[in-house]
Formats: C-alpha cells, structure tokens, sequence
C-alpha cells in the first residue's frame, strides 16, 4: 500500500473521520457516526545548527498530508469502531540533493577526504535514514467489536487498559507526546455484588501492543517484518506498516517487533475501601535494544493496591506496593528482581487542601517497546507501564533512569485567602541512583546517589465570575551528586542540574464575551552533564484572542540561548470553530525543538519551521 495512486485513493476515502472511541451511547441506541482530522503540512528549513550530519538536512523541505478516520456503530448493546490512517507525503528530499548540499557546506580543510569519497558515504548514510521516512502508507490503525451488558463486558479488538497507578500496565493515549498505544486482542470484564454490599471485579486481558506507526513530527514510520510476526501476532499485524526494501537496504530488518501482553485484575470494594490485585506479563521476541528496559525476554509486574476515598470524609489514601521480574536480561547477563512503593494522600479541609505523594522505587522499570531507536528514534516514548513521578505532571527534569532507583516524595498545599484568590507551595525532595550513572542492578552506594530538592509556590485567583482566572508558579529545581563531576575547564562540582521557571496563565474577559488570554513560562538552567558550557534560558510566550465561541487567533514567541538551538521563533495560530465538533486550525510559524513530558512520559520534538493546516469535521 505504498504506491501513489493506493495512497492517494486512501487519503480521498479517508475524508469521513478521526478521534477513535470517543462516543458512547445508551444500551438501546442504535447509531453510525464517522469522523475525520485532515493534516497538510510543509516543514522548510527548521535552522537546525548542526553541521556536516544527515539528520540536519533530511529534516527540511518535506511536506506531507495525514489523515484520520474513524467510523463508529452501535446496535443495542454491540459496539463496533475502526480507525485508518493515511500518509502521503507530497515533497520529501532525495539522498543525492542531500548528499550535495553537504558537500556544498564542507568546511575546507576539515576533512582529508576528498570530495568524492564523502560525496559516497554521506548518499549511503542518507539513503539509510530515508528507508522508513517520507512512504505512504494507508493502514488499519484501531479497530474493536465489543459487547456491554449489565454485568459482563467482552471486547475483541484494540483497547485500553490501566492497572493500578501506572505501575503494572499504563496502555493509553497521550495526545501531548503524540503516542497513541492499545491493546489488540481479546479484554473480558465480569461485575458482580452490588446493592449495598461488596462488590467484586474481574479483568482478564492479552493481545499484542499496538502503538501508532507514523511520527508526524518527522515523517517516520515503524515497520516490521515477516519474521518480527510470528503466530498470531501475523493477524494482529494484518495491514499494518513493513519495513520496505530500497536500493539502499535490499535487505530491510524491523524497527519494531510486536510485544504480546497478558494481564488480569481482581478487585473487591466495600464502604470505603477497594482492594485490587493486577498482574502484567511481558513477553519480547528478541530484543532490539540493550537498555534494561528493552533487554528482557519477560517481564512479569505484579502488584497490590488499596484505595480509602473517604476517610472521616476528609481524607482520601492510596497505597500501592509491586514487584517486577526481568528474566533473562541481557543487559544485565542474568535475572533482575524489583520492587516499588508508592503511597497518595490527600487531606482536604474548608479551607486548606494538602496532598503528598511518596515512592520508594528499587529496580522498577517502565515496560518501554521492544524498538530498534537506531533506526526509529522517534519513537523513544512509547511504553506500556508509566511508574508514577510524584511531580507536576509538565515536569521534564528527572534525567536518565531517575525514577527506575529512587526515593522520596512532594507534598503540595493550597491555602484560600479570600473566595477568589488562593496561594499553593510544595515541596519535594528525592533520592536517585540512577540519574547521573548507568545503574541498572539499583546499586544504592553514595558514589551513585544524587539529591534533589523541588520547591514551589504560587498564586491563583478568579474573577468576573469565574471568566477571568490567573495561575502563576515560580518554582526551583536543586539536583546535586555526591560524587564530584569532572568538568570540561578541569574544575569539578557536585551540581548536576539546577533550574529556576516562572510559569503563568491568565485570562481576562473582554466585552460582549471577549476574551484575551496570556500564557508562557520562562526557564534559567544549567545541565552539567549531557549539556551545554554554562547556563541557558528558554521559554515561550503566546497572546490569545478569543472571539465568542467561534474563533481565536494567537501569536508566540520562543526563545533559546543554548549554543545548541537558534536564538529566537515566531508564530501564529487561527482556530476557527464552525461548530462544537467542526473546526479548522492553521499554525505558520517555527517552534524549537524540545523535550515534552506528561507525567513523566517524555519524547523529545524536532525544531519546525513552516505551516500546518487541520481540519476536523463529524458527521
């Protein structure tokens, strides 16, 4: 399905449809609904400042056209859904044009090699970077049947699935790191109890993992092969995206090999309290990576939980304490047993809230995808288990496997001074022995410790009954390391990171329903490993104007003072709302490239510098 005229039919098909498993109707109803998210974009030069390196080039000038469909049924309790994706990109560059810009740009006298020999390498090197970017490709993205009654739920398809606090099986969608990963297999759910007594819960699921397959950001897709599709696994890959030979690889390998899953969850609820054991098994084909994560044939995560949400009606408490075992590890060279903790509890009064959350993490690692990152980086974020963090959920400077051997917690208040306004503070403090060293046996002696401290403290108050509203956070991030770091002047130092940030939203409403919005955050750091020589600031801000209900237009700025990044970027955005589920959004602009987290589920995005135009309507 990768030829122009397949890809071009697809995408003129997929004009019905896009947001999947959104709807959700009465037992009785019997309905059809289809709906689309039609993308146009052309990406020109993002200025990146590398030099002399493929990746540099092979990210500019491209344009491309996504598209997303999906179309949803239901007939008294039967459900049914299917999502297809479309990609066709319509400009993309070519090894040889790369191959010559950047023996254009050689600095003379840099290299003995002659301009031939180069010429060679860097059009094979580009050539093996495009092998699985810039394809079309038109393929069944979700798709599910699944019966509701009054006690039992069977699915049969793709699905989602949450398991404690993210410790056991976290499997969902993350509109903000651009990762959408479900389950496509077979989900039953039995209920039983009820009317004032216990009440009991059973969840049985398994199937093979099944992550999104293009990265718009950058036009890459994750493919397989036929030998990465062993038994079932080639029904459940039926349709979807293969590694694609060029001149360039005859002979193509996976850059992804489906991951089966099986997990179960029984819970029992009474009065206040719910007790609920989960339990997650990992099976890999062989590994294509080598961190502790990707290394493991099977990984088994078990976990026991218990929830008090009404505690003398004031206090709310979660505990959770799990184990996980890696078998046959390679990276290790044998077998890895771990285990974590992590404990919510909130207190809330007339006037004061406060809630604290704690972690005590000993070998517990996040189920990330059994992905090859040499040839699809891009795809770094996917995982299937999200071990909770304890910070803001914006949080994106716990560095390396922080949170894989750690201890500690943040506990955070909000104090109402008057009806409409309000101050908040926390504080965190953390232990890490795998933040600044590889550390995957958890080896918790001082030489790997680091220690962080994470303070903030903040307004928020309302106004105009409630239209107008204003949030600002100036917090501070304090990591030191026992040992001394070596630096590149010869000195040394304990520092690791350190971070100062102001965050802030304000809106203020205008006449006739008007609306102005402030909005941005601006950041002072210093990465002594892994960064650049000294402190940097980066942030954005943006000015919104809102129309009633129906349009509003912004512009932005960012900026950067790394020596990695180019100084400043502008930007505007129309969102024009033609109705509550029509809508059509331009951006133009540039935005630098950065790390995005959502609690603690972080990828890094490229640098863009051109336009995208989207376009969503239901029928």
């Amino acid at each position: 399905m990768r030829d122009l005229p397949k890809a071009a039919a697809s995408l003129a098909v997929a004009a019905l449809c896009a947001t999947p498993f959104a709807r959700r109707a009465a037992a009785d109803e019997t309905y059809v609904s289809a709906s689309s998210t039609t993308s146009l974009l052309y990406n020109g030069d993002n200025r990146s400042v590398a030099k002399d390196q493929v990746g540099s080039v092979v990210d500019d000038d491209w344009g491309a056209g996504y598209e997303h469909l999906t179309l949803q049924g239901g007939w008294k309790q039967f459900r049914a859904q299917l999502r297809v994706d479309g990609a066709y990109f319509y400009l993309s560059p070519s090894p040889a044009d790369v191959a010559l810009k950047l023996v254009g740009e050689r600095t003379p006298g840099a290299s003995t090699e002659s301009d031939a020999v180069y010429f060679r390498r860097v059009l094979n090197q580009t050539g093996i970077e495009l092998s699985n970017r810039y394809i079309h490709w038109f393929y069944p993205t979700k798709y599910a049947v699944s019966h509701q009654g009054s006690r039992h739920e069977l699915t049969v398809g793709d699905f989602y699935a949450e398991l404690g606090r993210g410790l056991v099986l976290s499997v969902r969608k993350q509109d903000e790191v651009a990762t959408d990963t479900s389950i496509r297999g077979v989900r039953a759910l039995w209920r039983a109890g009820g009317a004032g007594g216990p009440r009991v819960r059973a969840l049985l699921l398994g199937g093979s993992m099944n992550p999104l397959r293009i990265d718009e950001t950058s036009g890459r897709y994750l493919g397989t092969t036929g030998e990465a599709r062993p038994g079932y696994l080639a029904v459940t890959e039926a349709g979807m995206p293969t590694s694609v030979s060029t001149d360039f690889v005859p002979r193509p390998t996976a850059a992804y090999a489906p991951d089966s899953v099986a997990g179960a969850q029984l819970t029992l609820s009474m009065n206040s309290l719910t007790l609920a054991t989960q339990a997650s098994l990992l099976q890999r084909q062989e590994p294509l990576g080598l961190d502790q994560s990707r290394a493991s044939r099977r990984v088994l995560t078990a976990s026991q939980s218990l929830h008090m949400p009404a505690l003398a009606e004031v206090v709310d408490a979660y505990f959770e304490g799990a184990v996980q075992y890696h078998d046959s590890s390679r990276a290790l060279g044998y077998d890895l047993l771990g285990f974590g903790l992590y404990a919510a509890v909130s207190y809330t009064a007339k006037r004061f809230t406060v809630v604290a959350e704690g972690k005590h993490y000993r070998g517990i690692y996040p189920l990330r995808a059994n992905i090859d990152l040499g040839s699809a980086r891009e795809f770094s974020a996917v995982q299937y288990s999200v071990p909770p963090n304890t910070l803001p959920v914006w949080a994106d400077y716990e560095l390396g496997d922080f949170n894989t051997c750690t201890t500690g917690g943040r506990t955070r208040g909000d104090l109402p001074i008057t009806q409409n306004f309000a101050v908040f503070a926390w504080v965190g403090y953390y232990q890490s022995w795998a933040e600044s060293v590889s550390n995957l046996a958890c080896v918790t002696s001082r030489e790997n410790r680091n220690q962080a401290w994470d303070l903030a403290v903040g307004p928020r108050g309302r106004w105009a009954g409630g239209d107008g509203h204003a949030e600002a956070t100036l917090g501070t991030r304090i990591d030191r390391a026992d040992r001394l770091i070596a630096l590149t002047n010869g000195n040394s130092t304990h520092d690791f990171y350190r971070e100062n940030y102001l965050r802030y939203d304000l809106v203020h409403p205008l006449a006739k329903k008007y609306a102005i919005q402030f909005q941005g955050r601006a950041r002072l750091r210093r990465q002594t490993l892994g960064g650049p020589d000294g402190p940097w600031a980066e942030g954005e801000n943006a000015i919104a104007l809102t129309w009633p209900w129906a349009l509003t237009t912004s512009v932005g700025i960012e900026y950067d003072t790394s020596p990695l990044s180019p100084r400043t970027y502008l930007h505007g955005l129309v969102h024009w709302r033609m109705s509550s589920s029509n809508s059509l959004a331009l951006f133009v602009g540039q935005r630098r490239g950065a790390m995005r987290c959502v609690a603690g589920v972080c990828r890094r995005y490229p640098p863009f510098e051109g336009a995208r135009l989207d376009l969503t309507v239901q029928f």
